[in-house]
């Protein structure tokens, strides 16, 4: 004769486990059905267990996977709110020389065309090396130069062995940007741009500094340095810093970011009307 015990699971389906019959018509003695009945009791707790652990693992991928398509988004959204403030930019240093200096705003439009380029194909991804965005920061540099001429000395050192470093996309050009912008330009005199990366433990730490006076925001803000903090934010978890220091000397921005595997000469050369 078979024997089945139903296990009280919390939810349906309530699972069956049956016995027998048992051999040489042998039958289960009460003693055996209370033990029978302590399994189930213990196999149902087990069911349930192993229901939510299995609810609770698919709860968070859903959760997961809304968190990156978010991200994503605010990604997007970000990006694309900074290739037309560079191009704007850009098209505005144009502009000028067109009215002072038609000749050099030919040199500067071919250039750019260059420039954009390299931007337009960076904006497909997330991530790029520090030697890629060094190169697009020294294009974007050979612009300003031609626009600030002999009032704007520029000097960039990143070691060749940080140039396959992974970094966000255009991460360093709105530090730039903002250097010249609010540091350099208002001074008739100009000044100095430095831009170093180096390594603290297995941080990659960049700075961006600048002999202007501007009044650096004490947090980041505006297009440039707003959409970069939260870039940074989403891509590190909250593991990436961004630091504004001003003096009478001078505004340094700095990033330090966090170890990330490496996507690939030295980049210190200095610049001087």
């Amino acid at each position: 004769m078979a024997f089945a015990i139903r296990l009280r699971t919390v939810d349906p389906p309530h699972p069956a486990v049956v016995f027998g019959p048992l051999t040489a018509g042998r039958r289960l003695l009460s003693d055996d059905v209370r033990l029978l009945e302590a399994m189930s009791r213990w196999a149902a707790r087990r069911v349930d267990s192993i229901r939510v652990g299995r609810e609770r693992l698919e709860r968070d991928l859903r959760e997961g996977n809304m968190r990156r398509l978010a991200t994503e988004a605010e990604l997007r959204a970000l990006r694309a709110q900074l290739n037309p403030h560079f191009l704007f930019n850009a098209l505005t240093s144009i502009g000028y020389l067109i009215d002072v200096n038609p000749s050099s705003a030919i040199g500067a439009l071919m250039r750019l065309t260059s420039l954009l380029r390299g931007v337009l194909h960076r904006s497909t991804t997330e991530f790029t090396t520090l030697g890629e965005e060094m190169d697009l920061v020294g294009a974007y540099l050979d612009l300003e130069q031609i626009r600030f001429e002999d009032r704007l000395t520029v000097i960039l050192d990143v070691p060749e062995a940080l140039r396959p470093r992974a970094i966000p996309t255009l991460m360093l050009q709105p530090l730039v940007e903002n250097a010249i912008k609010h540091g350099l330009e208002p001074l008739r005199s100009g000044g100095t741009l430095r831009v170093s990366a180096a390594t603290e433990g297995t941080a990659l730490r960049v700075v961006v500094a600048d002999s202007g006076r501007w009044s650096a925001p004490a947090s980041p803000t505006g297009i440039g340095l707003g959409n970069l903090a939260d870039r940074l934010n989403a891509l590190y978890k909250g593991q990436a810093t961004l630091d504004i220091t001003a003096s009478e000397h001078g505004t340094s921005v700095t990033i330090a970011l966090p170890e990330t595997a490496s996507l690939g000469r030295s980049d210190r050369r200095r610049r001087t009307g």
